[in-house]
């Protein structure tokens, strides 16, 4: 795996120089997902230099993406609620949840820079598609 861009580049004003910080991403959790697993997650983004912003319980509106007829989530509609909610310009979002919304280790929207995480031992593959998709 390529290494990861993890800095911002900002143009200073004053020098015209760039001025480098390291990027910014927001875990958050669904209820099903205990503490232990959100402060793993949080301690290895901070050993990789990423600022990690944690959230717990943010999921109080999946219902709205939830198809009561299959029984099943309509996940687009669900990270689209997600970005609305908790989202912030640039910022990908890590979601770490149990397996609810998705039936996979992972899945990542480009278009939303977010990505459900139901395995944390894929967490450097959903680092690679967020930090690839914010270039």
């Amino acid at each position: 795996m390529e290494p990861l861009d993890i800095w911002d580049r900002k143009i200073s004003k004053e020098g015209g120089g760039v001025h480098l910080s390291l990027k910014s991403i927001i875990v958050a959790r669904s209820p099903e997902v205990g503490i232990s697993m959100l402060i793993d997650v949080v301690s290895q983004l901070e050993k990789s230099e990423l600022k990690p912003i944690p959230l717990i319980f943010p999921m109080h509106y999946d219902l709205l993406a939830f198809d009561w007829k299959t029984g099943s989530y309509d996940t687009e509609l669900l990270l689209k609620f997600v970005e609305e909610k908790i989202g912030f310009e640039n910022i990908p979002i890590i979601f770490l949840t149990r397996g609810d919304y998705i039936n996979k280790p992972y899945y990542c929207s480009k278009h939303y820079k977010i990505c459900l995480l139901n395995d944390e031992k894929k967490l450097d593959v959903v680092l690679a598609e967020l930090f690839s998709s914010s270039k």
